[in-house]
């Protein structure tokens, strides 16, 4: 008889499904020290740079080109892009998304991953908790 030990790291495995065409698995661990370090990382520099372009649109009352603000948004896209890939792996981001440049969809997939830390962080807590 084999004795076999069960351990669970706590990876999260779900399917994003992208635009009711096709399908995309997603895995992390929210339990991960390391892995919800980074996306707290991630999110700080987000507000950093959510800053910077605040302080910079006050300092400089100019209105930007039509041109200017789609490369803002493809620069910002592509910043969000290597945060994705860094969280969920290499070339995660363009599976997901392809060719698409949409701020919108990347920012949803980074915020969908906060509830099961939350999730984590709760259960944990209540195990060390005395009632």
């Amino acid at each position: 008889m084999k004795d076999i030990i069960e351990i669970s790291t706590g990876l999260v495995t779900k399917t994003l499904h992208i635009d009711g065409k096709r399908d995309v698995v997603l895995e992390f661990n929210p339990e991960d020290v390391i892995w919800v370090e980074r996306l707290n990382q991630i999110m700080d520099d987000l507000n950093k740079k959510a800053a910077e372009e605040k302080a910079s649109k006050e300092n400089d009352q100019t209105v930007p080109s039509f041109k200017q603000g789609l490369q803002a948004h493809r620069d910002f896209c592509a910043f969000l892009d290597h945060a994705i890939d860094e969280l969920f792996g290499e070339g995660k981001a363009k599976e997901i998304f392809g060719a698409s440049i949409s701020t919108p969809a990347r920012m949803s997939l980074l915020e969908g991953v906060s509830p099961y830390i939350e999730a984590k962080r709760y259960e944990k807590l209540a195990e060390y908790s005395v009632d």
